[in-house]
């Protein structure tokens, strides 16, 4: 499937993988909210470049928290509770909307957090289950 609007965006890396540091790293693209991509999701979602950078941001910290206690319990990387982490993120996403669509960022990631360390360090099994 064609979609004209693929055909004319303008594709650039937003994050390039540093090795000396061993991590992704943001371009100055993506640290100057200059893509198109992200200009679109912004009109998408109705909000901010700065909101959208943020939000994906965000989402690198708890990938980068679940990829490093992964490094211990390796069943954490594993497809079925990196999925159980996204459908958190994005149900969390959903139950703190106010009455005009906006997130408070700081609070998904907060309770996001509280949920990884249920799970991660406390070694709770927490499956499918919204109860945070």
């Amino acid at each position: 499937m064609n979609d004209p609007d693929l055909d004319t965006l303008n594709l650039n890396d937003l994050m390039m993988f540093d090795a000396s540091n061993d991590r992704i790293e943001p371009t100055d693209l993506l640290d100057m909210g200059q893509s198109e991509l992200i200009g679109r999701i912004a009109n998408r979602w109705g909000v901010s470049i700065d909101e959208v950078l943020l939000n994906i941001k965000m989402r690198a910290q708890i990938k980068w928290i679940i990829a490093e206690a992964g490094r211990t319990r390796p069943e954490l990387v594993e497809a079925d509770m990196v999925g159980q982490a996204n459908n958190m993120f994005w149900l969390l996403m959903y139950e703190l909307q106010d009455e005009d669509g906006g997130v408070d960022l700081g609070e998904v990631y907060g309770r996001l957090c509280g949920w990884n360390e249920r799970v991660f360090v406390n070694n709770e099994i927490v499956l499918a289950e919204y109860n945070i």
